[in-house]
């Protein structure tokens, strides 16, 4: 299954996929759920939400099931990304913070307690100090990490005109 980070759906939204000209992808991403092959999780959910805007809408459309929750194993990988993110000495101590209390560190976590691959328009900096990427923390758990254009490609969509 892969797990949606909160910028590829407002990257969607705003730039490639507004939901007046495209809103066959927003059905797509729905149908793709139902299917068992995509999902977010409540962290995620809760950034989306908040706005009058179609992206909000769309989201408190969605079905409960599409937004997984912490669960035990979750918490542990939480931990360990906590530990990791601390202990290495290479992020400033804002990074850090901004870190734990993210929807990112959710999201990896579930990725890694439920064997996922996360989705994400961030790309890898291995030197960064000023925060904790997506990729580079999914590196450190050994949690798939993938982009949506890789995304759309191995789940098939098709963007046909009818």
């Amino acid at each position: 299954m892969y797990l949606l980070d909160a910028n590829v759906f407002i990257t969607a939204a705003r730039q490639h996929f507004s939901f007046d000209l495209a809103p066959g992808y927003w059905t797509w991403l729905v149908e793709q759920h139902a299917a068992g092959r995509l999902a977010s999780v409540a962290a995620v959910r809760d950034e989306l939400l908040g706005g009058q805007d179609a992206l909000s809408i769309w989201t408190e459309s969605l079905p409960s099931s599409f937004w997984l929750h912490e669960s035990t194993q979750t918490v542990a990988a939480m931990r360990s990304l906590a530990a990791w993110a601390s202990a290495t000495h290479r992020f400033t101590p804002a990074a850090i913070t901004e870190f734990l209390d993210s929807a990112d560190l959710r999201l990896i976590a579930e990725g890694h307690a439920g064997r996922h691959t996360v989705v994400t328009h961030e790309v890898s900096s291995p030197g960064s100090r000023r925060r904790v990427l997506i990729p580079d923390a999914c590196a450190e758990l050994k949690v798939p990490c993938t982009n949506p254009w890789q995304l759309h490609r191995a789940l098939g969509l098709r963007l046909d005109r009818i």
